[in-house]
Formats: C-alpha cells, sequence, structure tokens
C-alpha cells in the first residue's frame, strides 16, 4: 500500500462519474466469463478501503466497500491468481483515472473556450473585409523535379470575396497552373460557401487539450473532430491565444479528398495577432497525389493593410496560365 499511495500523492479527488466507471470495471473483471473470485479476508478488505481513502474520495470507499461485502459471498472457484489480477486491474484503473480527471471541470473549460473563440472570430469578421496584403508562393513537385515561385497581390472585397492579382512568377508553368492557381480558387469557393467550412460547433466537437507557451503568448489547445465528412472540414488541433481568444494556429488533415486523384492534404495555418486581428502569416501544405506522389506548397502573407482599388485577377486552373 506505501507504493499505490506514493504514486498516487494522497491528495487527487475523482469526479462521482468516473466513480461510477471503475465501479462498473470491477464488476465486469468479477463477471467476465463467469469468473468468480475467492473469498476475501479481513485483511484484504481493509487493504482495498485504505487504497481507495488515499484518493481523498469518499464515494470511492462505498463503492469498493459495497464490492467486497459482494465478493464475500461468492463461492471460491478461482485460484488466487484471480484475485491478484482483480486488485492490479483496480490499481491500474484508478491510477489512470487519477492522470487523466487531474483537472476538475475540463469539459466546462472547454465550453468557455469555445464560447470566446467563436465570439471573438465574429467581432473581427467586419474588420477582415476591404484589405489586401502581398503573398509569396513556393511550391513544388519533388518526383517530377519541378518547382515554382509566384507573387501575388490578395484582395478581400467588402463582400468578402478573395481575388489574386499576379505580379511575378518564376518556374514551371505545370506548377504554376496545377498547383498555385487551384490553390487560389479552392480558396476561393471556401470564402464564398460562408459557414459552411467554417470552425463552430455547429460543425465541430471541440475537446480542450491544455495550455502552453508559444511565441511568447500563452495558447490554449483544442483538439478538432468534424461532425461530418465533408469537404473543406479537418480533423486536428487549434490554437488560441489566452488572452485575446483568437486563432494563432490550425493543423490538421482533411476529413475527405476534394479530388479524386488526391489521397489526403495535411496543412498548417499560423496566424499573427496584430491590433485585436487574427491574420494569415504562413501556411504549409503537403498533398499525397496518386499519380505523382507529394506536393507541397509553402505561402507567406505579409504587408497587411486597407485594400485598394483591385486590378486584373489570377486565371482559375480552367483558364490558360499566363
Amino acid at each position: 500500500m506505501p507504493l499505490v499511495s506514493g504514486c498516487i500523492g494522497g491528495q487527487r479527488r475523482l469526479p462521482a462519474k468516473r466513480c461510477a466507471e471503475i465501479a462498473n470495471h470491477l464488476y465486469s473483471l468479477a463477471e467476465n466469463d463467469s469468473c468468480h473470485l475467492p473469498a476475501i479476508c479481513l485483511s484484504r478488505r481493509r487493504s482495498y478501503l485504505s487504497m481507495c481513502r488515499n484518493y481523498g474520495n469518499p464515494a470511492i470507499d462505498l463503492i469498493i466497500q459495497h464490492l467486497v461485502d459482494w465478493l464475500e459471498n461468492i463461492r471460491v472457484e478461482r485460484s488466487r491468481y484471480v484475485l491478484k489480477s482483480a486488485i492490479a486491474g483496480l490499481v491500474a484503473t484508478s491510477l489512470a483515472a487519477s492522470f487523466v480527471h487531474a483537472e476538475p471541470g475540463r469539459e466546462d473549460v472547454t465550453v468557455e473556450i469555445v464560447s470566446r473563440y467563436i465570439n471573438a472570430s465574429e467581432a473581427q469578421k467586419g474588420r477582415l473585409v476591404g484589405v489586401q496584403m502581398d503573398v509569396d508562393f513556393d511550391a513544388k513537385i519533388p518526383k517530377l523535379q519541378k518547382q515554382g515561385k509566384l507573387q501575388a497581390l490578395r484582395n478581400i472585397s467588402q463582400l468578402g470575396k478573395i481575388s489574386y492579382i499576379v505580379r511575378s512568377f518564376v518556374g514551371d508553368n505545370a506548377i504554376k497552373k496545377e498547383l498555385i492557381a487551384r490553390y487560389m480558387e479552392a480558396e476561393a469557393k471556401a470564402a464564398e460557401s460562408g459557414s459552411a467550412m467554417t470552425i463552430s460547433t455547429d460543425n465541430y466537437k471541440f475537446k480542450y487539450k491544455g495550455s502552453m507557451p508559444y511565441g511568447g503568448r500563452t495558447v490554449k489547445v483544442l483538439q478538432l473532430t468534424p461532425r461530418k465528412k465533408l469537404v473543406g472540414l479537418f480533423k486536428g488541433e487549434l490554437w488560441i491565444d489566452a488572452e485575446t481568444s483568437l486563432p494563432v494556429r490550425e493543423i490538421g488533415e482533411f476529413v475527405k479528398s476534394p479530388s479524386v486523384f488526391l489521397k489526403t492534404v495535411k496543412f498548417v495555418r499560423d496566424y499573427e495577432i496584430r491590433d485585436g486581428l487574427s491574420i494569415p502569416s504562413h501556411v504549409a501544405s503537403t498533398v499525397d497525389t496518386r499519380l505523382v506522389g507529394k506536393a507541397e506548397i509553402s505561402i507567406n502573407f505579409t504587408n497587411f493593410a486597407v485594400a485598394e482599388p483591385a486590378g486584373e485577377e489570377v486565371p482559375t486552373s480552367d483558364e490558360p496560365a499566363r
């Protein structure tokens, strides 16, 4: 028992829900495959109760005492080895529970963080239209030894429509048409889809994973799980600035490929928080294709400002690349 109490620390408390789960686990140990445990002597009973009191949770005492009383009435049909296995299961389950639930009220924390994030995102929407920024694309298909670099001006109209004006390109024309132009087209369509692809409670389930320092800030990390398998939704993580509740990073993999020619699409999106706004700063994406292997694209965003009158827009992938 000193070993057990030393591992646990003698200060942890388990919520009532977890207590019930432990009880169900212990009952299943006794019932599985008609397993009948031998009678438990008084000293063993005291060990059970002593161990549970190390958690400082009276509910566990009642659960174990009930279990012990029940087991004492079972006929001896198994060896001492089975009893030891049951005790080992109790220790392992309780230890795991103490560490997993070391932070009480985690579900409540998740709801609060998500609510603040959604409110902050909605509040900045009106300030992210009628703006522009410089964009540098660097894309390549290693297997084909093809690459290209493109510089453009990215505009977001007052209606939220995204368009690009190409300033320069160096490299293989296939990279421009098949990678960069297709990315621009997909982003424009995503912007037009509105709430269908946003990070919201309608589209995702959230789970708070904890906080950590990042880029001179403290960020809250949320695990995202899409509620439906739709193009544009991803499974991964959302990192939120603890002070402003604005996003600073999104990491994930799309749950549904936008094309039969693509196997997987993984990405990392970084944001810079400036003057109360979360502004795109960098995107790195790796696409695993069925025909040419992996394709990589890296995008840097700079010089965020109020938009000037737009010029000629970049062609989509269906138009000839210039």
